[in-house]
């Protein structure tokens, strides 16, 4: 199975413990460095492979591929996603699945746009400012976090886009 966009690979590891050979690709060292890290000890067998979900290469076919937590939202241009999905069929065996999830136009405008949200949690805070331009369907948010460490905690800033894509395209 592919996790497509596997960031930290916490469903890779999941799916691995559950007793299925896993292959998470994604874009990001650090990301998947941490994923790395985590999976001492995980069930089943995992490759980790740093490649562009635009551009990723298997040695073979797998019977499912998986790409969960809004991943399709970060390719920008409509030609990007299409082509992700090429490769995805090119990938799967005869009657394998792909499941995936997006954010909609709903959420992006009436959920999360030109809104701030916040936590304060033991281990780590944050602040989510949300940005949405209606006109080019994109999501800009700024994540200010504040990870513990000892006694401590360091402040990380990310800027992220996502695209809304809609039926009609």
């Amino acid at each position: 199975m592919l996790d497509l966009g596997c960031g930290t690979g916490n469903v890779t590891r999941l799916l691995a413990e559950a007793g299925y050979d896993m292959i998470g690709v994604d874009n990001s060292g650090e990301m998947l460095q941490i994923a790395m890290d985590k999976v001492q000890g995980a069930g089943g067998k995992i490759l980790y492979l740093l490649q562009d979900m635009r551009e990723f290469e298997l040695y073979g076919t797998v019977g499912a591929v998986v790409s969960i937590c809004d991943s399709m939202n970060y390719l920008l241009e409509y030609e990007d996603l299409t082509q992700v999905f090429r490769l995805v069929n090119n990938y799967l065996d005869p009657g394998g699945v792909f499941i995936f999830d997006m954010n909609t136009e709903y959420k992006y405008k009436e959920l999360l746009g030109e809104r701030t949200f916040a936590e304060d949690r033991e281990e780590s805070s944050f602040i989510w400012n949300n940005f949405y331009d209606e006109g080019e369907g994109i999501n800009e948010y700024d994540l200010i976090l504040f990870i513990r460490e000892g006694e401590l905690y360091r402040k990380f800033e990310e800027t992220h886009y996502q695209r809304a894509y809609s039926w009609k395209m």
